[in-house]
């Protein structure tokens, strides 16, 4: 996953190809990027630069491990009590200095937390009397929905986005990933019993306690032999 912006189509389509060659000989975002960057700065006109953020994401362990070339640091909400992080990790952009290193920063998902990134397009949106959106707009747009869908999420802060800005030019391009960590399935419960009469009481009890633990209203079941 990456989020990338760049001046000038064929120096934006050739910066792609060297990042997605760089991704095939390595799987650390830092080094991906740090190959890229050299690269690219080799063979950069002067002036130019790419802006990028690359992760890479694993859906079992939910944990992206990313790094960041230019991009605002991303902003994360957790579900447990509905606070945000701003993410520190940040380096410069791809082609703008050869030889610079990049950190790698890993976000551990729990279940309903809520990841975005942006481009700056979102927090220097700017109305007709010269007000920026902001950061914290964007925060309390993403804290009044993140217990919504990532779909949901994004469509709010582009409606706020538009809405703030009302009549005047879009001056900056706009780009806009909402991530959210699906809620934990539940787990299973496994009762190992003997067939004897004497283990019914103890069935009994262990069910109960399921029934308490996901909040079902107790003794609606039945056991048959």
């Amino acid at each position: 996953m990456w989020l990338e912006r760049a001046y000038l189509p064929p120096y934006h389509a050739l910066s792609r190809m060297i990042i997605r060659a760089s991704t095939t000989h390595q799987s650390i975002a830092s080094e991906v990027l740090k190959n890229a960057n050299n690269m690219i700065a080799s063979d950069a006109t002067t002036g130019m630069f790419v802006t990028l953020l690359y992760g890479v994401l694993d859906g079992e362990a939910l944990t992206l491990k990313y790094a960041n070339a230019g991009h605002p640091t991303p902003i994360i909400f957790r579900s447990i009590d509905g606070c945000y992080i701003e993410e520190k990790a940040s380096g410069i952009a791809l082609g703008a200095k050869e030889g610079v290193s990049y950190e790698e920063r890993t976000i551990k998902f729990e279940p309903g937390d809520v990841v975005v990134f942006y481009t700056d397009g979102i927090t220097e949106a700017m109305n007709i009397r010269g007000e920026l959106f902001g950061l914290s707009r964007l925060t309390g747009t993403i804290k009044k929905t993140y217990q919504s869908s990532a779909e949901v999420i994004m469509a709010k802060i582009l409606e706020e986005v538009s809405a703030f800005r009302g009549d005047q030019e879009q001056n900056d391009d706009i780009t806009l990933v909402v991530m959210k960590a699906s809620q934990s399935v539940e787990k299973h419960s496994l009762i190992s019993i003997k067939s004897r009469d004497e283990e019914v009481h103890r069935v009994t009890e262990e069910l109960e306690k399921i029934m308490s633990r996901t909040a079902l209203p107790g003794r609606r079941y039945g056991i048959c032999s």
